[in-house]
């Protein structure tokens, strides 16, 4: 694949017959509507189209060109979730006036992704805006129940992190509650997302509230959220219970509706194609604080205990004042990498080095597609690679990124 023009991850034609999902964008009118579709991986014509296969039969849809084009392709993996194996690396500036545009305009108005990368956010958001289409991180996004990266390996080699300050992304808090229980109680949790904190009251309070099993056969029935809500909310602030209800009681009514409105409906965990049985090992597998119930329960204690202080910051990491933060042992940015330019990483990790970074402090990013090319050949700084792909579909290696 060109390169100049895409942002390949994986090679596609070594997923035929895989799922997958396409936003893609069709000339109408002399507009450009958005599509979205989930189908099944027919064909790659090389440089030029996909075709895919739906209940319509088969479909050919351009990678680049002026009556139509695809934006992202997300693959399914065998563990059940999607991940992002393509993305147009042009950016499609709009006017509000397109129906005034000729042809041989519109195939102008196509630019290059280094030539805006420090406004790449910016223009995402305005298109997104003029197209009504979901940002990919906004302040209501779904969210991931449980992670679905291996960060079970990273805590594994860790006996302690007491008096261990650290500072994660907070997503579906599970990088919190394994740090937690090796003992941390300095934790600061990012996150743009609303969703992502309220989600993370309600995941502390329900181990607060529920033994090893009943906390498992919890999360077996989705319904348990909404119905059994009076239950475990003894442990969240009136303040945050009455945001939650407000959101359960305007778009809550069955496991469907929750799905579909706070996570990620093709993550692992809400996969139903996957029985029960498997769904724990894939989540406890990732996990230290529910591989077994001894581990649970020392978690459940310490956060009964009120021990660990949190700081959370409600906004994107790139708008963070990096001076106002304290100074960590570990930066943990998850698997940011797959959604970001590289630009925007190593931006990232020279804040956090010169302002954030105790000594012989750590960076932990999760590698799973081809993002870190040229972070891996840069010089200003210590990578150890870890490949803890656990046998799965991803190419999932953990970088320890430390500065001299």
């Amino acid at each position: 694949m060109d390169n100049s023009m895409f942002d390949v991850f994986f090679y596609l034609e070594n997923h035929i017959n895989w799922v997958v999902k396409v936003c893609y964008y069709i000339s109408e009118n002399n507009n450009f509507v958005e599509k979205r579709g989930t189908f099944k991986l027919y064909e790659v014509i090389s440089n030029k189209a996909i075709k895919v296969l739906n209940a319509d039969g088969i479909v050919e849809l351009q990678f680049f060109g002026p009556e139509s084009f695809i934006k992202l392709l997300d693959i399914s993996c065998e563990e059940g979730f999607f991940i992002r194996i393509y993305e147009n690396s042009k950016e499609k500036i709009f006017t509000l006036d397109n129906n005034a545009l000729s042809g041989n305009e519109k195939n102008d108005i196509y630019i290059s992704y280094n030539q805006y990368c420090n406004e790449r956010r910016k223009i995402i958001n305005e298109c997104n805006m003029l197209l009504n289409c979901d940002s990919l991180f906004s302040n209501k996004s779904k969210v991931y129940m449980f992670s679905n990266e291996p960060v079970l390996a990273f805590f594994s080699d860790i006996q302690s992190l007491y008096n261990k300050s650290v500072l994660s992304i907070l997503a579906s808090g599970d990088f919190f509650f394994n740090s937690c229980l090796l003992g941390c109680n300095d934790m600061t949790l990012i996150d743009i997302n609303e969703y992502a904190f309220y989600y993370f009251e309600i995941k502390k309070a329900i181990i607060k509230k529920y033994s090893y099993k009943d906390f498992l056969a919890f999360y077996d029935d989705l319904n348990n959220f909404y119905n059994k809500f009076d239950e475990y909310s003894v442990f969240i602030s009136e303040d945050t219970k009455k945001k939650i209800l407000d959101i359960f009681n305007s778009s809550l009514s069955d496991s469907f509706s929750i799905i579909s409105t706070f996570f990620w409906s093709d993550s692992y965990f809400f996969n139903n194609n996957i029985n029960i049985d498997r769904r724990r090992n894939i989540y406890k597998k990732n996990n230290l604080y529910i591989i077994n119930e001894n581990n649970y329960n020392k978690l459940k204690d310490y956060l009964l205990s009120e021990s660990v202080s949190v700081n959370t910051y409600a906004e994107s990491i790139f708008d963070l004042d990096f001076d106002s933060l304290k100074k960590y042992d570990y930066i943990y940015l998850s698997n940011i990498g797959d959604y970001y330019s590289e630009t925007d990483i190593l931006f990232l990790l020279e804040q956090f080095r010169q302002r954030n970074l105790n000594p012989n402090g750590k960076i932990i990013l999760v590698y799973r597609t081809d993002n870190y090319s040229e972070l891996l050949k840069n010089t200003f700084c210590k990578i150890i690679k870890y490949d803890v792909s656990n046998g799965g579909s991803l190419k999932n290696v953990i970088l320890f990124c430390s500065f001299d």
